[in-house]
């Protein structure tokens, strides 16, 4: 299963997202302290998880619902979408120093939202494609995946000194996240008109 493109690509995009989200939440304090907003750092993280618990429970129930009338791929491009706002918005406070509240908890609910999804859309992914016989390697994979993500940011964030720098890392990586999406689901249409699963 994860020989083809279209599952590579979707372990990349799974790889950034998760790997970005958690390290932002890891240095949330510091970021909000950075925007001249570190009053709203303790609500941010609160409404990191809540959004990471929404993305997971609306991401799911609504691909389930529809997933028999719109392709998965469609709505990971939508959360990925979400989730880039989100690094956007996230490099704007912490390389360009635009300071606010209301950044700083705009990048917190995009960047948690396009997570949360995140897991319950791959899944879902790896379930349909890949059937449920074969789901815990497949998923088991994923997860380790997304863990190397976790840690690949870690060193990022522990190598990268300076605030710019790392700005620029989360903004590189809010657009490597949709592009990774719209060419797994691209491969996805391709597999798909050749009858291929």
């Amino acid at each position: 299963m994860f020989g083809k493109p279209k599952y590579i690509f979707v372990l990349l995009a799974f790889f950034f997202v998760e790997g970005a989200a958690y390290e932002f939440n890891k240095r949330l304090a510091s970021v909000a302290s950075e925007g001249n907003a570190a009053e709203v750092a303790r609500t941010a993280d609160h409404m990191f998880w809540f959004n990471d618990a929404i993305g997971r429970l609306f991401g799911g129930v609504l691909a389930y619902l529809l997933v028999s009338k719109i392709n998965t791929y469609f709505f990971l491009m939508i959360y990925s979408f979400i989730s880039a706002i989100g690094h956007i918005i996230l490099f704007m406070v912490i390389s360009l120093n635009i300071d606010g509240s209301v950044l700083v908890m705009s990048a917190t609910f995009f960047i948690s939202l396009g997570a949360g999804a995140f897991w319950v859309l791959v899944a879902e992914i790896i379930i349909d494609d890949g059937g449920i016989r074969n789901f815990g390697l497949n998923w088991g994979c994923a997860v380790f995946f997304n863990l190397l993500g976790i840690f690949f940011f870690d060193f990022l964030a522990f190598f990268i000194s300076f605030k710019v720098a790392m700005g620029y890392a989360y903004l590189i990586t809010g657009f490597l996240i949709p592009l990774f999406v719209i060419l797994a689901w691209s491969f996805d249409n391709r597999d798909n008109r050749h009858g291929s699963a």
